[in-house]
């Protein structure tokens, strides 16, 4: 024995600073490692686990329980409630595609914009526009019909026919329809109705024309050819 721990000590000389050093630190986690198998944890950690735990799921319950009870509330309406609902509940009526476009684009209803277009324009005289171009341009399009409409709207700003749209339409000699009796029956369609609200609210596309004939000449006296629109040719 005393031999062998003799010769234990001479190795241990042998051997330099820095290995003992290692030495000593396995030995210390060892012995730590045996202490963890024998040391019973802290209750007290395990207290404050379980009490965490438990305030959580207390929670979730709460929260679970909240999302259910709303359920049964619904579920415990009577279907009169229901029915008594939906009856508060405004109606959707679908409208038509260039109804809802011009909802889309602010644009009012056509009693709106007739509202409006009455603080400048007569009844009488919107209506005696509407008959006229129904006359003079029923197979034009849109825009034909708003072009014939200009034409009228353009003479007042001369004053040369007349001051107002019913002067200019009805100044002789000027249009067929209003010589021939045509005009003074014609009804306007819904059409022909929203051309002319387009030309006495819009801006002018007919250039400034003051002049129109169903013929494709560019030449009509010493008036200026303008352009051609459907049968319609306009001059100034």
């Amino acid at each position: 024995m005393l031999y062998f721990m003799k010769r234990v000590c001479s190795v241990i000389k042998s051997v330099n600073v820095n290995t003992h050093l290692w030495c000593l630190s396995v030995l210390g986690g060892a012995i730590l490692l045996c202490v963890s198998f024998f040391v019973e944890p802290s209750s007290r950690h395990f207290v404050a686990v379980a009490e965490d735990t438990k305030a959580l799921a207390s929670k979730k319950v709460i929260e679970y329980s909240s999302v259910l009870g709303g359920l049964s509330k619904i579920e415990a309406l009577e279907e009169e409630e229901f029915d008594e609902i939906a009856q508060s509940m405004p109606e959707h009526f679908d409208s038509d595609p260039e109804t809802e476009l011009k909802d889309n684009l602010g644009i009012g209803t056509e009693r709106d914009v007739m509202v409006d277009v009455s603080n400048v324009y007569s009844a009488e005289a919107i209506d005696a526009l509407e008959r006229l171009v129904q006359c003079e341009a029923a197979t034009e399009d849109e825009d034909g019909k708003a072009l014939v409409a200009s034409v009228v709207l353009n003479r007042v700003d001369t004053g040369i026919w007349g001051d107002d749209i019913l002067s200019v339409i009805e100044s002789p000699g000027q249009f067929q329809p209003v010589d021939n009796g045509a005009y003074k029956v014609a009804v306007a369609d819904s059409s022909t109705k929203e051309a002319v609200i387009a030309a006495l609210l819009e801006d002018d596309i007919s250039h400034g024309a003051l002049y129109f004939q169903k013929s494709t000449a560019k030449v009509w006296g010493d008036k200026q050819y303008l352009f051609r629109h459907g049968s319609h040719s306009f001059y100034k």
